[in-house]
C-alpha cells in the first residue's frame, strides 16, 4: 500500500497457498494413515478423521471447540491444527481491514497519510475488544472452550503482531535500550513457560506474557546486540526455517509415541525431537520447492487450494470407511468381573453367599457339609481327592480345576471368600470377616480329608495393591501381631503366612499345590500396533511395568520358600494360560481370557486344565 497504493489479494493468497498447503496436505495424509495403525477404530480414529476434514477447510478450531476440552483431546493427532485454522481465518480478515481503511479515503489526496492511522486505530480497537472477549469467556467454564479455540477471542494476539509490524516498525532505539528490552522480552517469554499450565486461565491476563514478550523481541530485532547474537546463531536460524514443518509433524509423533509406548515425559520428548528428522526431509523435498514455485499462480494456485481440500477430505472419508469395519480389532476393555454370573458353581444357582464362594463375607454360613455336597465337580466318588480353597483368584481357577479332576476321574470341592486368602492369618481390615472364613478352610479340609489341597490367592493384593485395589488395608500381620510397614516386610509377612498354612497341611499328611497368581493381563488388540507389537505395547503404562515387576518378586519369594519341599508343588499358571509367566495378552486368537486386569474369566480358567492335570496326576496316583 505504501509503495503502490494498491493491495493485491491474489498475490497475497498465492503466497499463502504455496507456503501453507503443500506441507499441510502431505502431513495430514500421512497422519491419517498412521492414525489407522496407532489409534483405536472404536471412536479415537473417528474423532481424528473428523478433525482432519475440518482442518482441510481451516475450521478445526470450531470443531474442537464443540467437541471437548483441550486437555481431553490429548489423543487427537490433529488437535494442534486449531491454531493454523485461527491463523488462516485471520488472513481473511486482515486484508479486508486494509482495503476498507484505504477505501474510506479513496478520494482524498492525502489518503496515504490517513489510511494508516485508520487501520492502526481499527486494529487497536479490535485488539481491545478481542482481549475483553477472551477475559470474559475464560472466566466461565461454559465458555472457556470458546475462549481457547475461537478467532474472536484469539485475534488480539495476532493484532499485536500486526501493530508491531506497522505502528512500531520504524521505532529506533539506542543500543543499551534495545539490549535491555531484548533481554527483558526474552525473560518474559521464558517466564511464560512456568506461568501457564493446565490450571491457568488461558487466554487471559497471563497470556500477555508470551504475546508481549514476543512482540518486544520482534521490535528490537537486530537493534539489540544481545538478542541478535543469540537469535541469529545458525542452530536457531536452522530451526526457525523449519518451524512450520516441525509444528505440523511434532504433535502426531507425540500422540502416536504415547499410544504405542506410554505417555511418559521422556517418550514424548524423544518423539518431538525425532519429528525433526521427517521435518528436515519434507522441508527439502516439499516445503522449499513449493514455496519457490513461482509458476504456481492464478488457476494453478486455485487448483492447489481445491486439490488440497479434496485430497485431505477424500483420504479422511476413505480411512473412515475402512476403519468402520473394526479392522478385526476388539472394542474397549474386558468386561468387568462379575462373580454372580460366570463360573460353573455360580451358574448352578443357590451357591452365592451361602456355600461355595462368599462374595460379601457378611454371612453366618458355616455348614461344611453343604460345601462338601454342593460345591463339587459332580464326579461320583466315595471320597474327595482334591480341595481348592482361597480368595477370588481361587474362584477363577475353579472351572479349570474341576475340568482337570473330571478328566482324572476324581472328585474335587471348592470353597472360597472374596479377599480372604488361604493363609494362616487374615488381612488387617478383614480380620473379623475373614478369620471365620479361613477357619472354614481348615474345617473343610478336615471334614472331607482330601489327598491334595490346592491353594490359590491373589498375593499382590496383600503385598502392595498396585493393581487398583486401594480402598482397604490388606496387609497380613506377622505371627507376633506386628504389622509390616515397608513393601519388603509386606511380602515377607505374606510368604510366612503361606508357609505356615502349608506346613499345617503337610503335617496332616496332605499333598499341597500352591498355584501362583496368574500374570497381569493387557488387552492388546485395540489398535493395529498393539496387535503387531504386543511386547512393546505392554510396557507403555508404567503401572503395568510396576505390577509385572511386583509379581516377579512375589513369584520368586514363594518359589524360594516352597520349591523342593516334600509334599509341596508350585504351579505356574502363566505358562498354561498364555505361554509366559510375566504378563498375558488378555485376548489370544480373538478369544478373551481375562475378566479384568487380575482375574481370569471362565475361558482363561479352562486353559489351566492341562496344567492342573500335569501337577495333580502324579500326586493322585501315589
Amino acid at each position: 500500500l505504501e509503495d503502490t497504493g494498491k493491495v493485491s489479494l491474489r498475490d497475497f493468497y498465492v503466497r499463502r497457498i504455496r507456503r501453507i498447503l503443500p506441507m499441510f496436505t502431505v502431513v495430514t495424509v500421512v497422519t491419517i494413515l498412521l492414525t489407522m495403525v496407532f489409534l483405536s477404530p472404536f471412536g479415537d480414529q473417528q474423532q481424528a478423521f473428523s478433525t482432519s476434514r475440518w482442518s482441510a477447510f481451516f475450521a478445526s478450531n470450531y470443531q474442537l471447540q464443540f467437541s471437548d476440552s483441550y486437555q481431553n483431546l490429548v489423543g487427537n493427532p490433529f488437535r494442534h491444527m486449531w491454531s493454523l485454522s485461527v491463523e488462516e481465518q485471520f488472513y481473511v480478515v486482515l486484508p479486508i481491514l486494509l482495503i476498507l481503511s484505504v477505501w474510506v479515503f479513496r478520494n482524498n489526496p492525502e489518503r496515504n497519510a490517513r489510511w494508516r492511522g485508520v487501520f492502526l486505530g481499527v486494529t487497536s480497537a479490535l485488539s481491545l475488544v478481542s482481549f475483553a472477549l477472551a477475559l470474559d469467556a475464560s472466566a466461565s467454564e461454559a465458555t472457556a472452550s470458546m475462549a481457547f479455540f475461537s478467532l474472536p477471542t484469539r485475534a488480539w494476539e495476532l493484532c499485536i503482531g500486526v501493530l508491531a509490524a506497522t505502528a512500531f516498525s520504524s521505532l529506533r532505539l539506542g543500543k543499551a535500550s534495545a539490549s535491555v528490552l531484548g533481554v527483558g522480552g526474552s525473560l518474559v517469554l521464558t517466564l511464560s513457560l512456568f506461568l501457564i499450565d493446565d490450571s491457568t486461565t488461558h487466554p487471559g491476563w497471563v497470556t500477555l506474557a508470551p504475546v508481549l514478550g514476543t512482540a518486544v523481541l520482534i521490535l528490537v530485532g537486530s537493534q539489540s546486540a544481545v538478542t541478535h547474537w543469540v537469535l541469529s546463531c545458525k542452530p536457531l536460524v536452522w530451526l526457525g526455517d523449519r518451524s512450520y514443518g516441525w509444528y505440523l509433524w511434532h504433535w502426531p509423533f507425540v500422540v502416536f509415541a504415547g499410544a504405542a509406548l506410554g505417555n511418559r515425559p521422556m517418550v514424548l520428548a524423544v518423539a518431538s525431537v525425532l519429528a525433526l528428522l521427517i521435518t528436515e526431509f519434507t522441508f527439502r523435498v516439499v516445503e522449499q520447492p513449493t514455496r519457490r514455485a513461482k509458476s504456481v499462480v492464478g488457476f494453478r494456485a486455485t487448483a492447489v487450494l481445491v486439490g488440497s481440500m479434496l485430497v485431505v477430505a477424500s483420504s479422511s472419508f476413505a480411512a473412515d470407511r475402512v476403519t468402520g469395519t473394526g479392522l478385526g480389532l476388539r472394542e474397549g476393555n474386558p468386561d468387568e468381573f462379575d462373580f454372580t454370573e460366570q463360573f460353573e458353581l455360580v451358574k448352578r444357582g443357590g451357591n452365592m453367599d451361602g456355600s461355595c464362594f462368599l462374595d460379601s463375607l457378611f454371612t453366618s454360613f458355616n455348614d461344611v457339609g453343604v460345601v462338601a455336597r454342593e460345591c463339587s465337580n459332580n464326579v461320583s466318588s466315595s471320597m474327595t481327592d482334591v480341595v481348592l480353597i482361597g480368595d477370588s483368584n481361587a474362584l477363577t481357577a475353579s472351572d479349570g480345576l474341576f475340568e482337570a479332576t473330571r478328566q482324572l476321574g476324581v472328585r474335587s470341592v471348592f470353597f472360597g471368600g472374596g479377599g480372604c486368602p488361604s493363609l494362616s492369618r487374615p488381612p488387617m481390615d478383614k480380620s473379623e470377616t475373614c478369620a471365620p472364613v479361613q477357619q472354614m478352610y481348615r474345617r473343610l479340609v478336615e471334614e472331607v480329608d482330601p489327598r491334595v489341597v490346592v491353594l490359590v490367592n491373589r498375593y499382590d493384593l496383600y503385598v502392595e495393591p498396585l493393581a487398583g485395589v486401594i480402598d482397604n488395608d490388606h496387609r497380613i500381620p506377622f505371627a507376633d501381631g506386628k504389622m509390616p510397614v515397608r513393601p519388603r516386610q509386606r511380602l515377607e509377612s505374606v510368604v510366612r503366612a503361606l508357609e505356615e498354612f502349608v506346613d499345617e497341611l503337610v503335617r496332616d499328611g496332605r499333598q499341597v499345590v500352591v498355584m501362583l497368581q496368574p500374570p497381569p493381563s493387557y488387552l492388546l488388540n485395540r489398535t493395529l500396533f498393539e496387535s503387531w507389537f504386543p511386547q512393546a505395547s505392554i510396557f507403555r503404562d508404567s503401572d503395568v511395568a510396576n505390577v509385572v515387576e511386583q509379581r516377579r518378586e512375589i513369584r520368586e519369594a514363594i518359589i524360594s520358600v516352597l520349591a523342593g519341599r516334600e509334599r509341596v508343588s508350585v504351579f505356574e499358571p502363566g505358562e498354561a494360560v498364555c505361554g509366559r509367566a510375566d504378563f498375558c495378552q488378555a485376548n489370544i486368537d480373538d478369544e478373551l481370557l481375562y475378566a479384568n486386569f487380575s482375574h481370569l474369566n471362565p475361558k482363561g480358567s479352562m486353559r489351566l486344565t492341562e496344567g492342573f492335570i500335569r501337577v495333580l496326576k502324579p500326586l493322585l496316583s501315589n
